[in-house]
């Protein structure tokens, strides 16, 4: 297996965790309390628009690292939304505010190795390998922390950096 398949699926793999954690937990259950149900969801709703944009807000910086040489091992991907589909790619290109990637798995709207342009509005997530075999990015990862149990948080942590961003940016 390549490296980068490696690294993808590693990404991949701890994404996963993470997306299965987030959907096991209890249920909520109709109280008289309602209103702190409803305050939660909106809380988990801001936590994740809270973390795409800060993947957004990092977004010029990690396609100048994925598209360097340095990132010839660390497995650059992209997480995008269009048309209500969510595809990962792997990083191609920027010019001005249009960035550009390859399909790495087939979805129901695009195929693998096609090549899709993207602007920040469309960005949910980015994730890389880091020299410390860390991964970083996962913006929407840790932001689900608090809806995963702490079985889950440590597996997936353990995996993370400690920061989404590399201290050498």
């Amino acid at each position: 297996m390549q490296a980068k398949t490696a690294g993808r699926l590693t990404g991949l793999f701890a994404l996963a965790i993470a997306f299965v954690a987030a959907n096991t937990g209890a249920p909520l259950i109709a109280t008289p309390a309602v209103a702190t149900a409803a305050l939660k969801v909106g809380h988990v709703q801001s936590a994740d628009v809270h973390a795409e944009n800060e993947a957004r807000a990092h977004l010029g910086r990690f396609f100048e690292f994925a598209l360097s040489n340095e990132a010839a091992r660390a497995d650059p991907i992209v997480k995008i939304e269009i048309d209500g589909h969510i595809i990962w790619l792997e990083p191609l290109g920027q010019s001005n505010d249009l960035f550009s990637g390859i399909v790495i798995e087939t979805s129901p709207t695009h195929m693998s190795g096609e090549v899709i342009e993207f602007t920040t509005n469309h960005v949910q997530d980015w994730a890389f390998s880091g020299r410390d075999n860390q991964l970083y990015g996962n913006f929407k990862t840790r932001a689900s922390f608090s809806r995963m149990d702490a079985e889950s948080v440590v597996q997936v942590a353990a995996a993370l950096s400690a920061s989404p961003t590399p201290i050498w940016w």
